[in-house]
């Protein structure tokens, strides 16, 4: 951002303490045009302070990274010797858990499956028309649903005449937007 820009910026945000006055009120365009350039000065603040804090979270990040990176083989090493040191227990026993104030050393048996490529088998299963494995996944159709039914009485009704529960009238509303230049 320029430095002119910054100056007209700070400028205006010295009338933002005004907002806070109950006297401020829009009489004209021009006072709504006055309040819509505090607006844009807000936005551009706000956006400074985000790219500071960016800058600020990324340097936070990269450090983070590196203290990281320095642990990583110490971790590694140490874990390596807990590993062995348990496994060479439970050798002599096989129900041996490590349970101590600093933490615990035990296993877990993950039981047989199967791994999948989704893609291929399904393309397998469906050449080989085993659909019986394929499981298909019913939504409705809102927007041809929208197009041939229409509402009569507070009921939603296809061109069939049959009525359709769990439809209701969502009524237009209108909101207003502020667009800043």
């Amino acid at each position: 951002m320029s430095e002119q820009m910054d100056e007209m910026l700070k400028d205006e945000l010295d009338h933002v303490k005004d907002v806070n006055n109950p006297r401020l009120v829009i009489k004209n365009d021009e006072d709504a045009d006055d309040v819509l350039r505090i607006l844009k000065a807000l936005d551009a603040k706000d956006q400074d302070n985000k790219k500071v804090a960016d800058h600020n979270v990324a340097a936070v990040d990269a450090w983070l990274s590196r203290k990281q990176a320095e642990t990583q083989s110490d971790r590694e090493y140490y874990t390596n010797l807990i590993k062995s040191y348990f496994a060479s227990k439970r050798s002599s026993d096989p129900k041996y858990r490590l349970d101590v104030p600093n933490g615990r050393v035990s296993t877990r048996k993950n039981p047989a499956g199967l791994n999948y490529v989704d893609d291929l088998v399904l393309k397998t299963l469906t050449e080989q028309g085993a659909d019986e494995f394929i499981r298909t996944k019913h939504e409705i159709d809102k927007k041809s649903l929208k197009k041939e039914g229409r509402f009569a009485n507070g009921k939603f009704i296809l061109p069939t005449g049959e009525i359709v529960d769990g439809v209701t009238e969502k009524p237009s509303t209108t909101t207003i937007k502020i667009d800043i230049n």
